[in-house]
């Protein structure tokens, strides 16, 4: 009897057509804590950009023509200093928003990430939140 039962599976595992994985929708966010744009230092990390995987604006506004693209060596450095910048001009901001579109790749924001907090100062409370424009 136990031979018939794994004759069965084996021709099951064998007969059997696997699916591919579907795409896993996520759920939007219930419970975020809203943020700002004047308690905020923005960086906007942008796909659409014909020679490079990604273009960094650093402001609120994403101006074509302006970005700085993800392959310039001072890229990070630049980043480093616009936060600080933003921040020793006004000491009423509390977060940095790191905002890209939904096709950029992790390393952009993790290099963003490491970027924007060597810019603060030493004993200032500043979150960094990262935002995905499901727009882009």
């Amino acid at each position: 009897m136990i031979d018939i039962t794994f004759l069965l599976l084996a021709f099951f595992v064998v007969a059997s057509k696997m699916q591919e994985q579907a795409p896993l929708p996520l759920p939007y966010a219930k419970h975020g804590e809203a943020i700002t744009a004047k308690d905020a230092v923005m960086i906007n990390i942008s796909q659409n950009a014909p020679d490079v995987d990604a273009l960094f604006f650093l402001g609120r506004v994403i101006e074509p023509g302006k970005g700085i693209a993800e392959t310039d060596e001072n890229l990070e450095e630049r980043i480093t200093e616009f936060v600080e910048q933003e921040l020793s001009q006004n000491d009423k901001l509390k977060y940095i928003v790191i905002r890209a579109g939904n096709q950029v790749r992790m390393r952009n924001m993790k290099l963003a990430k490491q970027a924007a907090n060597r810019g603060i100062p030493e004993g200032r409370e500043i979150t960094i939140q990262a935002a995905v424009n499901e727009g882009q």
